[in-house]
């Protein structure tokens, strides 16, 4: 994230998320834990270990993702932040406004995006 004021009390925000998607190393060390306390591997075992997949299911339906989708950008956020007060010898606390746009830039068909603009 890069943060940046600009006047005495603005200031802007510019976030650009890398994502990293891969398999991992800890399958192997993670159903010895489970086989150690008796828990369930929880279809685990069905599935080649350290490799990624990912099981989404939604009110319209599931998505299975068995590619590694690697390092990609997800979506970016701009932003400002306006400070309305300031601590001084009878406050003890800040307010500010802060207000935030988020781009569509990832894939959302890859979950490194949602695919809508996004203001808050």
């Amino acid at each position: 994230a890069v943060r940046r004021g600009i006047a005495e009390h603005i200031q802007l925000e510019w976030v650009i998320p890398i994502l990293n998607y891969d398999g991992g190393n800890l399958d192997g060390f993670i159903e010895g834990f489970h086989d150690s306390l008796s828990f369930s591997q929880a279809g685990r075992l069905g599935v080649a270990k350290d490799t990624f997949r990912a099981y989404i299911q939604g009110t319209s339906g599931s998505l299975v993702i068995d590619k590694d989708p690697g390092t990609r950008l997800g979506d970016m956020t701009f932003g400002a932040k306006f400070q309305l007060r300031e601590p001084d010898g009878k406050r003890r606390y800040h307010l500010a406004i802060d207000a935030l746009v988020e781009i569509p830039t990832g894939d959302d068909d890859l979950l490194s995006g949602n695919g809508s603009l996004d203001i808050g």
